[in-house]
């Protein structure tokens, strides 16, 4: 992948937007639609979040909720 990226992108310890969720939580995520981050955690829940593609910073939530129960 270094060669198509270069290896001091991949290191880097900034990013231009972010969205957190409790570090101990396993999740995956993608871009969606209209600047939006989707979210699936491990333990059950989906998120959807907006970028601001201007200023990035904090995403804005837009919805979160359970999609499995969870034991």
């Amino acid at each position: 992948m270094s060669n198509i990226i270069p290896f001091k992108v991949l290191s880097s310890e900034w990013s231009f937007a972010q969205y957190r969720i409790p570090p101990e939580t396993k999740s995956i995520c993608c871009f969606g639609q209209d600047n939006n981050i989707n979210v699936i955690t491990y333990d059950g829940h989906f998120h959807i979040a907006n970028i601001d593609v201007n200023k990035g910073g904090e995403c804005i939530r837009k919805e979160s909720y359970p999609i499995m129960e969870t034991k």
